[in-house]
């Protein structure tokens, strides 16, 4: 009796501390994305978008979020890498669910990422942009960038 007693109690213990510490795959997904990720967006949506060949430019995802949750906001930048007066950022919220990430753009944009590979230093894949019943799928491929400097875009100097 005193043996059986002894594993019931240990089996409780594991178990009430893997439910304690353990997060889903959503939360993990949305812990990896707290960053910047820093690349290039294809072409086509550099077009569509502004008019513009996107040789040059870059596109930067900032996701902020308290750690265990499964939403957060952040924002998209896309510049010129040689005329920083020249970029546009749009700032958004996002949630993780089912891991897609959907992203509520402050413009009324709303986009979801799907199909990609999050590591810890690649995210690559497509994001759905809708625009009102319009649907645009644009290919990204982003590095992890913790050092990138935004400060000349966020306190001010560029802000748009």
């Amino acid at each position: 009796m005193k043996k059986s007693i002894q594993i019931i109690t240990m089996t409780l213990a594991v178990v009430i501390t893997m439910m304690l510490s353990s997060c889903d795959k959503d939360q993990i997904i949305s812990a990896q994305l707290q960053t910047y990720w820093r690349g290039q967006i294809s072409q086509q949506d550099f077009y569509s978008r502004w008019k513009l060949n996107n040789s040059g430019y870059y596109t930067v995802f900032h996701f902020t979020g308290s750690m265990g949750s499964r939403h957060g906001s952040g924002y998209e930048m896309d510049y010129n890498s040689r005329n920083s007066n020249d970029y546009y950022t749009e700032h958004f919220e996002y949630w993780v669910k089912d891991e897609v990430i959907q992203l509520d753009y402050d413009n009324g944009t709303q986009a979801e990422i799907r199909n990609y590979r999050l590591t810890d230093t690649q995210f690559e894949g497509y994001i759905d942009y809708y625009y009102g019943s319009k649907k645009e799928s644009v290919r990204f491929s982003m590095t992890r960038d913790d050092f990138f400097n935004a400060d000349p875009f966020m306190h001010g100097f560029f802000l748009r």
